[in-house]
């Protein structure tokens, strides 16, 4: 029979130890204890005993305040047909879903996709029943601004997938490669790649000349 060294403590946490494991009856086991009795001075093994005595704790995970793959701040979108809307977006921006919420009838609770590096949270319209207005298609106070590797690329993307232009992609006095497209449920996209890297004087010299025409 073969013993650990946990095994050992805890035959020797009592005066007399209580053997209660396959083969204890043997007088060589015994013997064994006896004589690890004698040579190994208690103080030796009693920081093990006091630990096993200890009860067991509960295994902790610590938890990121910020999930894993979310920014501190996440769009959170309300669409009148949600799951067309997703296929739009794995079509247009590459979009990968990572998870959905369904009911029977097929409209969307929640669902998440992830569009590059960053999250996006979208949901069916309920409207009464979640005191949700319904989208103003095309006039909503907001943009969706993605910055991509190849701007031209991902807005005929997104034009193919049937996204209106509503400024052309062009060189801005930013430094960004930048156009604007209306997606087919109301969203108002800037697709953007930035091009050159430039200080705020640069930038405002930059808009003084166009305003000025030149």
């Amino acid at each position: 029979m073969t013993l650990n060294v946990d095994q050992v403590f805890v035959l020797h946490s009592a005066a007399e130890p209580t053997v209660e494991m396959p083969g204890a009856e043997s007088p060589l086991l015994r013997d064994y204890l006896q004589l690890f009795t004698r040579l190994v001075p208690r103080e030796v093994y009693e920081p093990h005993l006091a630990r096993m005595r200890q009860p067991a704790r509960p295994e902790r995970f610590d938890v990121n305040p910020i999930p894993h793959g979310f920014h501190s701040l996440t769009l959170h979108l309300i669409v009148d047909g949600a799951a067309a809307y997703i296929e739009f977006l794995k079509n247009a921006f590459g979009a990968v879903e990572i998870f959905r919420s369904s009911r029977r009838s097929g409209k969307v609770m929640d669902a998440l996709l992830k569009i590059g590096d960053s999250m996006l949270m979208l949901a069916d319209d309920f409207n009464r029943e979640f005191g949700l207005l319904p989208v103003a298609r095309g006039n909503l106070p907001f943009h969706i601004n993605l910055y991509v590797a190849d701007a031209d690329a991902t807005f005929a993307r997104a034009v193919a997938a049937g996204a209106e232009v509503t400024m052309p992609i062009g060189d801005q006095t930013w430094g960004d490669r930048y156009g604007h497209v209306r997606d087919p449920f109301g969203f108002n996209w800037v697709i953007a790649t930035r091009k050159e890297n430039l200080t705020p004087e640069q930038m405002q010299k930059r808009v003084g000349k166009a305003l000025e025409g030149g």
